[in-house]
């Protein structure tokens, strides 16, 4: 499904520099295109579903990165970057 892996290409692409960060196309996400990416992912979900292809642990870790990087981008003055967050949203969820 030619479609179907050029969305999961993408997908993989915009969270190649984690934990620095996600991207969208070739810039560090906003708030809004973290929603972009969100809803993008969600098609794909239902596409992936349609033709029975599992791709659910990439579907969950985009979900993951994409909501975190978004919350991130609110709060950022509070932290020394993306990768920090990560590490102290993740101690507060032990």
């Amino acid at each position: 499904m030619e479609i179907e892996e050029k969305q999961r290409r993408y997908f993989e692409y915009t969270l190649h520099e984690i934990p620095y960060g996600v991207l969208y196309n070739q810039n560090g996400a906003t708030s809004e295109e973290c929603s972009k990416l969100l809803n993008e992912l969600k098609s794909y979900e239902i596409l992936c579903e349609e033709f029975k292809i599992n791709r659910i642990e990439l579907i969950e870790k985009c979900r993951f990165y994409y909501n975190a990087y978004k919350e991130y981008l609110c709060v950022s003055k509070e932290y020394h970057g993306f990768s920090d967050y990560l590490d102290r949203v993740s101690k507060t969820d032990d």
